[in-house]
């Protein structure tokens, strides 16, 4: 019979035994029907071919009292089209992305919008317990390079503390301080000189950054 369960008259079957001797042959009638009689006991392998249709294989045996061997072949007609089921396209994995947090002037406490971003980070580690992340604070330009090292390291402990206190794993994270270095923008200061930057801008420099060094 065919993929759709009609049969397929004049198939040429081949009965084989289990070693791919063959036992006999025969064709099918319209109804597609057929019957071998062999010994009883036997393993044996059923192939069909006919002209147009793919090639189709089946195994059998006559355990028992059954000296009769009938089955299903299924053939597939090369000549019919194949309607393939439509795959739905894969969505592309969004990147996993951590936002920096920012801090108020000569402070290393977690502001309020710090901690909705803070507590993202939370989920996202929580839900990817492998991943490993570091941390890198920074200042604004003004106030000694001794002072902004010491309030960025206090700013680097109080991110790590708040992630670390609310993860599995908690050495996951890990972080540390780096002054006044690596300004975002052009808001440096000049020896004693104070930058003419704008708060919002020096807002920019006063930061926690995170890096994921694993997934």
């Amino acid at each position: 019979m065919d993929t759709l369960g009609r049969p397929i008259p004049e198939t040429f079957v081949k009965l084989l035994d289990k070693t791919g001797n063959l036992i006999d042959t025969l064709t099918t009638k319209e109804d597609g029907a057929f019957t071998f009689f062999t010994a009883r006991n036997k393993d044996l392998k059923l192939i069909g071919d006919k002209a147009t249709y793919s090639e189709g294989d089946t195994f059998v045996n006559t355990f028992g009292n059954d000296y009769i061997v009938t089955a299903d072949i299924i053939l597939r007609n090369l000549k019919e089209k194949v309607i393939e089921t439509p795959v739905a396209p894969v969505a592309p994995v969004a990147p996993l992305v951590l936002s920096t947090i920012y801090f108020d002037y000569s402070k290393y406490e977690i502001r309020p919008d710090a901690k909705i971003e803070l507590d993202k980070i939370v989920k996202t580690m929580n839900d990817n317990p492998t991943m490993i992340v570091e941390l890198k604070s920074y200042c604004d330009c003004r106030s000694s390079e001794e002072f902004n090292q010491v309030l960025s390291d206090n700013r680097a402990k109080a991110s790590t503390d708040y992630i670390q206190a609310r993860i599995t794993k908690p050495e996951r994270i890990s972080g540390k301080g780096y002054g006044k270095t690596n300004l975002v923008n052009a808001c440096a200061c000049n020896d004693n000189v104070g930058s003419c930057c704008t708060e919002a801008e020096h807002q920019q420099n006063r930061r926690t950054e995170f890096v994921i060094v694993k997934k």
